[in-house]
């Protein structure tokens, strides 16, 4: 990781959960592992880069896109203190920043395609470009002879165990602090991304993100932002009385239709002439009366 892509996209509407409209990427010229991080504003990319800088030591080399952001003396001092060059392409010419822009682009399909699957609010999209990043990173890439990401950063295969499905139903414990005697032991909520302590997940009436290890998925289950708010099953009236006393009434009606149709419409009067089938094959009657097997010679002396 001597190399580093480096992308600021556009502002995105809407914002996310906690106000940010940006995301910054940086993506390792070696192995393309991508990390994501989010900022409200233009002017936050110097403190983003001095927090990864502090983690990534072995950077030497950044290579970004023209952008007041990246050519700012902010910027340049963070770069200058940590012994890391800053390479800036050339004004209006983003392709020579390709590897950072061509994954900008992936990021933005995998969770366009996410958020729609999981029907959550776009409010969420900083999720579903946390959980692209995660899942591209685990993905084989062709420019990397097929390996993951992953793969060559950490020289180990990824664990694949851990992914679920965006935007599913989970539920998660409740803290024994958390809860009384009668309380449920479990929460429903919507699982949103990863992170290296456990699982995101969202609570859907309070909008509240927390991270959990204890959490039991059910993939199956779809959980949409609109459905989010459970009827209060204490304040519903009972109708199962009322119900069965709206089936009578409607077999009551039933009944009286039938028979109005039956006086407007009457049988139609039918003969009560008694119906034999005619007598058509006499030979045979003849041939089943005797019971007997007889031969061709023996039948052709029949009197027609």
């Amino acid at each position: 990781m001597r190399m580093i892509h480096s992308d600021l996209c556009a502002p995105v509407e809407p914002a996310t959960l906690s106000g940010e409209r940006y995301f910054l990427t940086f993506v390792d010229d070696y192995s393309r592992f991508c990390e994501v991080r989010w900022i409200k504003k233009k002017s936050d990319v110097a403190v983003e880069f001095k927090k990864f800088l502090k983690v990534n030591d072995i950077v030497k080399r950044i290579r970004c896109d023209n952008a007041k952001e990246y050519v700012s003396g902010e910027l340049q001092k963070v770069a200058r203190n940590a012994g890391v060059e800053i390479d800036p392409c050339p004004p209006y010419t983003p392709q020579l920043n390709g590897v950072a822009e061509r994954m900008s682009r992936t990021l933005f399909d995998k969770a366009r395609a996410i958020l729609y699957d999981s029907r959550l609010p776009k409010s969420c999209w900083g999720y579903a470009i946390q959980a692209a990043a995660f899942l591209h990173n685990r993905i084989p890439c062709t420019s990397i002879n097929d390996h993951t990401p992953y793969e060559l950063k950490y020289s180990t295969k990824p664990d694949l165990s851990k992914i679920r499905i965006f935007g599913c139903g989970a539920y998660v414990k409740v803290a024994d602090t958390q809860k009384r005697k009668l309380d449920p032991k479990s929460k429903k909520i919507i699982f949103i991304g990863y992170s290296s302590m456990g699982y995101r997940v969202m609570d859907p009436v309070t909008r509240r993100v927390t991270v959990s290890r204890n959490v039991r998925f059910d993939e199956k289950k779809i959980i949409s932002d609109k459905l989010a708010a459970t009827p209060n099953i204490e304040n519903q009236e009972d109708t199962s009385d009322l119900g069965a006393e709206n089936e009578k009434e409607k077999d009551i009606k039933l009944e009286e239709t039938e028979r109005e149709i039956d006086d407007k419409y009457p049988e139609f009067r039918r003969s009560q002439r008694e119906r034999n089938p005619p007598v058509r094959y006499p030979f045979n009657e003849a041939l089943s009366a005797t019971n007997e097997e007889l031969t061709y010679d023996e039948i052709k002396f029949f009197p027609e």
